[in-house]
């Protein structure tokens, strides 16, 4: 394979769910290293977009290709080598222990369902060295705070070997400390492992600031898909949201963030 192919390629991609459109039309590439965010207003289709990239929402017109595999093709095990997805954490509830939810993700790499080999669970321990969630190994899931929990998710992510993450909200329900915590962790899994990071994110600052590609959404059609730079135009962003913003520098970065202008009654 051409090792500078596009990672992921949606070519028209469509979605009706019992004569709903979700998804119209959005053909888009993110290449490969890149990281890449989904915005758009509360239901312009980005879970679903994000699920479609994934194999979990099959498209009802068009295609989605992944490292040039059609991913409606690929069997499970299959997608599971390719990508790792982390759901919204809201209302997610497992008293398994934080090192055997971890090994579990390996179930691609498992010879029978119920083979546990020493790589398996090196993979395991190494991810949740990388994620430095060692600390949790012992503990159950539901006995974690929320930052912990999804620290542990991505470990398990990781754990899977897949050249592609994918997350949904990754940061929802997280307060400011342990928000900036996942952001560096996930940057850093993008910078120096060299995963391909696909999120979805309703915080428009840290996605403009963090990624290399954005891919927004309106009513389930994509209105932009480019450099984050791109989205210093107060029209551009108005498509996206239907309100006004205004745009400032930010000194650390010297790249432009967003801020909502509130209608005054």
């Amino acid at each position: 394979m051409n090792d500078r192919a596009p990672t992921v390629v949606a070519d028209k991609l469509s979605v009706c769910v019992k004569g709903k459109t979700i998804l119209e039309g959005c053909s888009f590439r993110i290449e490969r290293g890149e990281s890449a965010t989904i915005i758009g207003r509360n239901g312009a289709g980005k879970t679903t977009l994000l699920k479609c990239i994934g194999g979990l929402t099959r498209a009802t017109a068009g295609s989605v290709h992944v490292e040039g595999r059609l991913v409606s093709d690929c069997p499970p095990r299959e997608r599971a080598r390719l990508m790792a997805y982390v759901p919204q954490s809201a209302g997610i509830v497992l008293t398994c222990t934080a090192y055997d939810f971890v090994v579990m993700a390996r179930y691609a790499h498992f010879k029978t369902p119920l083979a546990i080999a020493e790589a398996n669970k090196s993979a395991a321990l190494e991810a949740m060295k990388t994620t430095g969630t060692v600390e949790f190994r012992n503990r159950r899931l539901n006995t974690l705070s929320g930052g912990e929990r999804q620290k542990v998710f991505i470990a398990a992510a990781l754990a899977q070997g897949s050249p592609i993450l994918l997350l949904d909200e990754p940061a929802a329900f997280l307060d400011y400390s342990h928000e900036a915590e996942l952001a560096a962790l996930v940057q850093r899994l993008n910078k120096e492992s060299g995963l391909t990071v696909i999120s979805v994110t309703h915080d428009l600052n840290q996605g403009a600031l963090e990624c290399d590609r954005v891919v927004a959404l309106h009513c389930g059609k994509l209105v932009f898909c480019g450099p984050p730079d791109g989205l210093s135009s107060p029209d551009v962003l108005r498509s996206i949201y239907q309100t006004p913003f205004d745009i400032v520098e930010h000194g650390g970065t010297g790249r432009s963030i967003v801020i909502p202008l509130r209608r005054r009654p």
